[in-house]
């Protein structure tokens, strides 16, 4: 999986910690194991970090997958659906992939991030920090976004 944008903290993180010494800033390719632990990276900086690094492997996924057929995509789908566990059904998990695709295919890549911008406050609660969410209006706006 070719991932673009790994920054040099973040590949010295992948080195010295994961011990994936052919990490380097900019572009790697990596492995499925390497690519799950780039977007698990937590010590480094903070969650917002995190997800983005979870959409560019997400994003470099995509970019995979406009190379393969149809046939091959449902191959992989059929492999995957028994793993997801959510509370939409078959047919709306199947499609929103198929608009993700579509709008990946026709240049545009929509992404939400959760919480949305102005719905959340950090706090301090038992020594930890953390991020105190309107669940309301988040939901509110993710819903918005998956079925526009």
């Amino acid at each position: 999986l070719d991932v673009d944008g790994v920054t040099e903290a973040e590949a010295k993180y992948m080195r010295d910690v994961v011990k994936i010494i052919y990490c380097k800033e900019g572009k790697n390719h990596f492995t499925g194991a390497a690519a799950l632990w780039y977007c698990r990276i937590r010590k480094l900086d903070d969650d917002f970090h995190r997800t983005e690094r979870q959409r560019k492997v997400m994003n470099a996924i995509m970019k995979q997958a406009l190379h393969r057929s149809p046939i091959q995509l449902m191959k992989i789908v059929e492999q995957v659906l028994p793993m997801l566990q959510t509370s939409m059904s078959r047919n709306d998990l199947l499609a929103v992939g198929v608009s993700a695709v579509f709008n990946y295919i026709g240049g545009k890549k929509p992404q939400h991030q959760v919480p949305a911008e102005d719905t959340w406050s950090g706090q301090r609660i038992n020594g930890q920090d953390v991020l105190r969410l309107d669940m309301e209006k988040n939901t509110q706006l993710l819903q918005q976004f998956l079925y526009p």
